[in-house]
């Protein structure tokens, strides 16, 4: 019979191939980026249009720093490579990104709270109810667990940030500095609070000290995508169809805080700690423009119009 480590290095080159394929069909903007039909759909009166358009959607223009030559290009190193594959983020991803699409097709506000960031989870409660309000629906088609294109883009580690931004100060509050994760590991932006109190101190010594930021942007491409629907009659313009197979994208920023320990950690073992429950999601699309990664800068949403 065929072992397990074969079959697992011939799924590993088949999702190469066609994470390349999906690849061609970003840069060459064959994939279906929006249901643009929705925009000149003449049944559509201006407020749909406008709650439609308020969604973060995918645009190709996000991906301007991330390509040359009409190729992607990459920012990772060889170590957030390694990091990235030997911790089996991609895989925390993939249960994440298919979450994130049930949760809004069930309009599942709740669980958005506990997958997203608390300033992202609001905005997307915002946009799903001003689609419902509308006279339309937002749902799910095409489930798929794994999803055939997801290409890390760029990694960054930061130090003394919260995943949950209202814990954050502004840029302001922070003497920032370029080092490394205890002096010789990877690159890390370091945020030092101006005035610290005693209690910052005491932070240091508790067991589930945890100052670093890690944060991974993420290209995901598939057949899973949501699709809007009038609510009174299931379907675009009352016609019963399934909705069409053809792939789409979004850029998917997830984030988690981690010990410092964790990110020497890359060796090819089992014997990880379990980072699932910890990744959150934190922007879909730059629908959430911050002047900083200190979260209090938040400025207003991007709209589609300016991608």
């Amino acid at each position: 019979g065929i072992n397990a480590e074969y079959m697992g290095q011939l799924r590993i080159m088949l999702c190469k191939r066609i994470s390349q394929s999906y690849i061609k069909l970003v840069l060459g903007r064959s994939i279906t980026f929006t249901t643009s039909t929705t925009l000149t759909d003449s049944s559509l009166n201006n407020e749909q249009i406008e709650a439609f358009k308020g969604f973060p959607w995918f645009t190709p223009a996000l991906l301007k720093d991330y390509t040359k030559n009409d190729s992607l290009v990459s920012k990772l190193t060889s170590y957030e490579r390694r990091f990235i594959k030997n911790r089996e983020c991609l895989d925390d991803f993939h249960v994440l990104y298919r979450e994130l699409h049930q949760w809004c097709a069930n309009c599942d506000f709740r669980g958005l709270t506990f997958l997203c960031e608390s300033k992202l989870a609001t905005h997307l409660a915002q946009k799903i109810r001003q689609i419902h309000l509308k006279g339309l629906e937002l749902e799910m088609a095409n489930l798929t667990a794994i999803q055939p294109m997801m290409e890390p883009l760029e990694v960054e580690i930061f130090k003394n940030l919260h995943i949950d931004r209202s814990q954050n100060g502004n840029e302001s509050d922070y003497t920032i500095h370029k080092d490394r994760v205890f002096g010789f590991g990877p690159k890390c932006t370091v945020y030092r609070p101006k005035k610290q109190n005693f209690g910052d101190w005491l932070n240091i010594i508790e067991s589930n000290y945890k100052p670093y930021l890690l944060r991974v942007k993420v290209l995901i491409g598939g057949p899973m995508k949501f699709d809007l629907r009038f609510k009174s009659e299931k379907a675009w313009n009352g016609q019963n169809k399934e909705p069409d197979a053809k792939p789409s994208c979004n850029l998917i920023q997830f984030e988690i805080n981690l010990k410092g320990n964790e990110f020497f950690r890359v060796g090819p073992t089992k014997m990880k700690s379990p980072l699932l429950r910890d990744w959150r999601i934190t922007d879909i699309n730059n629908c959430l423009l911050y002047t900083s990664p200190s979260p209090r800068d938040l400025s207003t949403s991007r709209m589609p119009s300016s991608a």
